[in-house]
């Protein structure tokens, strides 16, 4: 089976101007050959794995780990729903970030991210 995200070459044509960000995401997509699919209902999220050692070679990454809680956003046209790691939803209790998350240029996305607050000394 291939792998769903594969390298690929840039476009060799522009996407017309008039387009919304999500029209010439679709049109992009369709170019390199995605398929559609039902949005899933649901996801687990990515979990840290334990290891004994870093990695020995260049291809990894690492994130600064702040005390916040983990959170997955389905966005599903325009409609946004924010869960806990344990499958709880949030939306209600962060109704500014539902907000900001469904003005992205997305029709369909899961996003999975650590909802943290900063105070005046990070």
């Amino acid at each position: 089976m291939d792998h769903p995200i594969r390298k690929t070459r840039k476009p060799t044509r522009k996407v017309a101007r008039t387009s919304s960000p999500a029209d010439a995401a679709d049109e992009l997509m369709r170019e390199h050959g995605a398929v559609s699919a039902e949005m899933p209902t649901n996801i687990a999220p990515h979990l840290a794995t334990l290891a004994t050692l870093a990695p020995s070679r260049d291809e990894w990454s690492y994130e600064i780990k702040w005390d916040g809680y983990r959170m997955l956003a389905r966005i599903d046209n325009g409609r946004v729903q924010l869960f806990t790691r344990n499958g709880h939803d949030w939306t209600k209790r962060l109704p500014l970030v539902a907000k900001a998350l469904a003005a992205l240029p997305v029709r369909a996305a899961w996003l999975d991210s650590e909802s943290i607050v900063l105070g005046e000394n990070g």
